[in-house]
């Protein structure tokens, strides 16, 4: 990341028009760890960048990162400001809305997603999350499956499934989707810890 930031410092020192060079630049600061100094050059930099998409683009995922809601919805809809049809711009922004409990505001987002992007399986399952916040666990239970349906690598799914259906007090689906998700992942304690709950407490079945 140093080796990053001083190719690009000598890139733009020789084209200052070069605005790649300056999210990369923010970007190495914040995998190393210096977040004031990520932060600082975003800000510094805008100058070069007021309309590049992916700057505004990446300066919001690093709030993000710094769990910084509020400042990255701003960044997002400068994204949608500059790209009005950028399906990513409306996913990560649904995704600050959910942190900062606008629930109403993520779902019109992520529906701004599935309307240009119907088959994007990352915002059916951040939808589905949406409605587990909202506890509408079968729109969440609905949305996980197209999840899966979409993209088969979103395996976690199978997890928030059944925590869905135990909410709903479906004991037996909410076992059998979690033991589907011990089917391929065997190293998730929680996983281990509710089916223990579920056959101690709902199912009596102390040897299980």
């Amino acid at each position: 990341f140093r080796a990053c930031i001083e190719y690009c410092k000598k890139s733009s020192s020789l084209n200052p028009n070069k605005v790649e060079n300056y999210p990369l630049i923010a970007e190495s600061y914040s995998n190393l760890n210096e977040k004031d100094k990520c932060l600082e050059l975003f800000s510094k930099y805008e100058e070069h960048c007021k309309n590049d998409v992916k700057y505004y683009f990446s300066w919001g995922c690093a709030l993000q990162n710094y769990k910084m809601w509020e400042e990255s919805v701003e960044k997002f809809n400068k994204v949608l400001e500059l790209s009005k049809n950028d399906f990513n711009g409306y996913n990560y922004l649904s995704i600050s809305y959910l942190n900062l409990g606008k629930y109403d505001e993520a779902i019109s987002n992520i529906q701004e997603v599935l309307r240009l992007n119907p088959e994007y399986a990352p915002a059916h399952y951040n939808l589905a999350g949406i409605y587990m916040k909202k506890q509408e666990y079968d729109n969440a239970i609905n949305s996980y499956k197209k999840a899966i349906l979409l993209d088969s690598s979103l395996k976690k799914a199978y997890f928030n499934i059944a925590g869905a259906y135990y909410s709903k007090k479906d004991i037996k689906n909410a076992v059998k989707y979690w033991e589907k998700e011990l089917q391929y992942d065997k190293n998730n304690p929680d996983l281990y810890m509710n089916l223990a709950n579920v056959y101690l407490k709902d199912l009596d079945n102390k040897i299980k």
